[in-house]
């Protein structure tokens, strides 16, 4: 499933436009295992 509010959120974290992510259940956060491997990528590789 492609989610564009979602790649601009990882885009945003990534390019420090914020430095948390806040959801009230992880499945709201992220809806497959591919999104939250790229959500982990995203802070590990841009700290």
């Amino acid at each position: 499933m492609i989610r564009p509010k979602f790649r601009t959120m990882l885009q945003l974290l990534a390019n420090d436009g914020g430095d948390v992510l806040i959801a009230y259940d992880l499945d709201r956060a992220v809806r497959d295992p591919r999104d939250l491997e790229d959500l982990i990528d995203s802070k590990v590789l841009h700290g």
